[in-house]
């Protein structure tokens, strides 16, 4: 018998947000990665500085996990 949690969609999105996130933050411009969406149907968030030639050949999905890239400028620290 199999775990329910290994069937939920939000299981599954945060496994592949952890199988990819190393490579996906090595990417020039990227600056982090993170889960939205619904509990139904999540995304996985790639938050970039600003597009470029790097980040406009991100993946539109994951593992069969869509991909959401969400353009938030230079961050800054205070």
């Amino acid at each position: 018998m199999q775990d329910k949690r290994e069937d939920n969609p939000m299981e599954i999105a945060l496994r592949v947000k952890k199988k990819y996130e190393g490579e996906l933050l090595k990417i020039p411009g990227v600056l982090g990665i993170g889960i939205g969406g619904t509990k139904e149907n999540p995304k996985i968030i790639v938050s970039v500085r600003e597009m470029n030639d790097e980040t406009r050949k991100l993946p539109k999905r994951l593992d069969g996990i869509d991909v959401e890239i969400d353009v938030v400028g230079e961050v800054t620290t205070f």
